[in-house]
């Protein structure tokens, strides 16, 4: 954790300069505009705290615990709320508005998105980790390629179909309904399914190669 604790601290800066960078924009413009930005950035955090969690427990042999389960569910249903923000670029129309410079706007998007993608890199390089250590080093990587498949389709019904995370639990028939109009777009789900998932995937590894600097160097004679 003591490792890990720099790390927290820069991303907890950095989402705090988003917030400034989009207040400072709602104060000049003297409107709320974007506001959703503030809580797709919060729920970028629930997977991350939710890692954390789960390393705590697993360490404590929380893999016979419900509540490890629990919070493991958890985890799946809300990871895509991480790289999702990427996709708020959809609002391009809406930037430059009210007096506001387009580059400005953008260079807040661009911060949010940055933000979101590193929280949810670091997120599941966590767990990446506890299954590395448990099951070995392809496990863990099979595991990070399904996470990010599986999120990026969950970021394809969260943008279009407009699913949230925690309707999962609280609407599962809503989520059902859903079930043939995916599978009559089932080319622009794939489509777009398939090339996040690269998307994402390059993130990742740039995240991964980050952090493998700082591991120990298995040196041979």
């Amino acid at each position: 954790m003591s490792r890990l604790a720099p790390v927290l601290r820069v991303l907890l800066f950095g989402s705090l300069v988003c917030f400034g960078m989009l207040g400072a924009r709602q104060v000049r413009a003297h409107s709320l505009e974007l506001s959703f930005f503030y809580g797709n950035l919060l729920l970028a955090w629930i997977p991350l705290c939710l890692s954390l969690l789960l390393r705590r427990m697993e360490g404590e042999g929380g893999w016979k615990r419900g509540g490890f389960w629990l919070a493991g569910l958890l985890w799946v249903c809300f990871y895509p709320n991480s790289f999702y923000i990427v996709t708020d670029f959809f609002h391009l129309p809406q930037f430059g508005l009210q007096g506001q410079p387009f580059w400005y706007d953008m260079m807040v998007a661009a911060s949010f998105a940055f933000a979101g993608v590193f929280l949810g890199s670091l997120a599941l390089y966590l767990l990446h980790l506890v299954f590395r250590e448990r099951f070995g080093y392809r496990a863990g990587w099979v595991f990070s390629v399904v996470m990010l498949a599986l999120g990026s389709f969950g970021i394809y019904v969260g943008r279009f179909l407009r699913w949230n995370s925690w309707e999962v639990f609280t609407q599962p028939w809503k989520l059902w309904g859903h079930v043939p109009q995916l599978v009559g777009e089932s080319n622009r789900v794939a489509a777009f399914s398939i090339t996040f998932f690269f998307f994402s995937l390059m993130a990742y590894f740039f995240v991964v190669a980050m952090a493998r600097l700082h591991e120990d160097e298995v040196r041979t004679p």
